[in-house]
């Protein structure tokens, strides 16, 4: 069978529209949400038969879902078991709300999602004879970046572990430390890590402080924070010094409502879509939602093709971005890419009455030398008045020995970057504790005020 990412693109436009067709009369027949915004907008089923027609479709955005998750679930009595039966449920993390949001997965979806595992390790370039490491932390909510690393290794056919780091369960015990984990790297031989970029830094501190044998990793699947060249380049380093023969570090831009994510074929090569038979993606202008063409900055839009569980049509995840359909020049794959690294949107806020990208701040602290871990605080100078001045509070694990220059290294770029002057505290990496979830903070705003 013709392999879809590899598809003249007129050949997959023709396969998404009768999907397309298909999802919509499942969605006119028994999706609440989506018949009740059809019946809002006067929309007939009729009215969309092709990918342009998807236009007519006002946005769905994360209140919309956040505000009544069950509303987004198809509800069709008489579909066949397996598209009703439900598999599991993963959950979102990071709500405004705070509480984790249920996506529901349904047989169906879930054989299609280790079909999905399969392409995204064929365009990682994993292997059937790799071994899998998952340091992915075990939640108390079911998260999809912690499931993605077994059910990859399961379709693929090969061995996987998993390090069970995170916050401890009091009456069942399961968890295990960080040092325990890098025991575990070891003596399983994993060629494969898959981890938090800021976690994987904090292991490779205490793998150097274990002195430990990492020469059998050969490869790095990051997701879950911004990987610029300068991390990748500091972790590649890092890794390198235990024994690591230059691995390669595959960055994904995961996503819940993918129960995937789209995934490099080489390091910075954009991030391909890992099925246009699952899922079509677009870039809508902010303020008309006109879908826009290649290489315009945009937000970033999922629509399911062939879901049963959880079903989103032109649902805003959150990033600007933009794309491109043109062939990749690196693996020859027709898909198309996000090419331009994503910048979550509502990360601006006012510091001192100057306008900062909370992303780019952490970026920036990411790309530094020298630095195991950080947090960057903002706070007030007196955190009980309200009116009291802003203060930004950087904690830092590091361990160089000269850390007065560090300290002025971050303080200048970071005075730099935003026209505020910092306050840097080093601290011990125990400040930052194990049970902090699927990913440390970079930046945390505690003022009372919002900006």
């Amino acid at each position: 069978m013709e392999d879809i990412l590899f598809m003249r693109p007129e050949k997959v436009r023709t396969l998404q529209e009768g999907l397309l067709r298909r999802m919509i009369d499942l969605c006119f027949r028994g999706h609440p949400f989506y018949r009740k915004r059809f019946e809002e907008i006067g929309l007939r089923e009729s009215d969309i038969r092709t990918i342009d027609d998807l236009e007519k479709i006002p946005p769905t955005f994360k209140k919309d879902y956040i505000s009544d998750p069950e509303s987004f679930r198809l509800k069709i009595e008489d579909l066949p078991l397996p598209e009703r039966l439900i598999w599991d449920v993963m959950f979102t993390a990071g709500t405004s709300t705070g509480q984790p949001v249920p996506f529901y997965t349904t047989a169906h979806d879930f054989y299609a999602n280790l079909d999905l595992q399969r392409k995204c390790g064929s365009i990682r370039g994993f292997r059937n004879t790799d071994v899998m490491a998952n340091l992915y932390p075990l939640t108390l909510h079911p998260h999809g970046a912690f499931t993605r690393a077994i059910n990859s290794a399961t379709v693929l056919g090969c061995p996987v572990v998993s390090a069970l780091t995170g916050a401890p369960y009091p009456e069942f015990p399961v968890h295990n430390s960080i040092q325990q984990a890098v025991d575990l790297v070891v003596r399983t031989r994993a060629t494969v890590i898959w981890a938090v970029p800021s976690f994987l830094s904090w292991f490779l501190t205490t793998a150097t402080e274990k002195k430990a044998d990492l020469s059998s990793v050969r490869l790095f699947a990051l997701s879950g924070e911004r990987v610029g060249k300068a991390l990748r380049d500091d972790l590649r380093e890092r890794a390198s010094f235990l024994g690591a023969k230059n691995p390669t570090i595959n960055v994904s831009l995961g996503m819940t409502e993918m129960q995937a994510g789209c995934v490099e074929c080489e390091e910075l090569s954009g991030f391909h879509n890992p099925d246009p038979g699952m899922f079509y993606l677009e870039i809508l202008d902010q303020e008309t939602y006109r879908r826009l063409p290649d290489g315009e900055l945009g937000m970033l839009a999922l629509t399911h093709l062939n879901r049963r569980g959880t079903v989103l049509l032109r649902y805003v995840l959150g990033d600007l971005t933009s794309l491109s359909h043109e062939k990749c020049p690196r693996c020859g794959r027709t898909c198309e890419r996000v090419v331009s690294n994503p910048i979550r949107v509502g990360e601006l806020t006012k510091i001192r009455g100057m306008l900062v990208n909370k992303g780019t701040l952490q970026e920036l602290m990411i790309s530094l030398k020298g630095i195991d871990a950080f947090q960057v605080v903002l706070t007030k100078v007196d955190p009980d008045d309200a009116l009291s001045m802003d203060e930004v509070i950087i904690k830092v694990v590091s361990s160089v020995s000269q850390k007065e220059m560090l300290e002025e290294e971050i303080v200048g770029k970071v005075k730099e970057d935003t026209g505020v002057r910092p306050r840097v505290e080093f601290v011990g990496k125990d400040y930052f504790q194990e049970d902090q979830g699927m990913k440390m903070r970079g930046v945390v705003d505690i003022r009372k005020n919002e900006n």
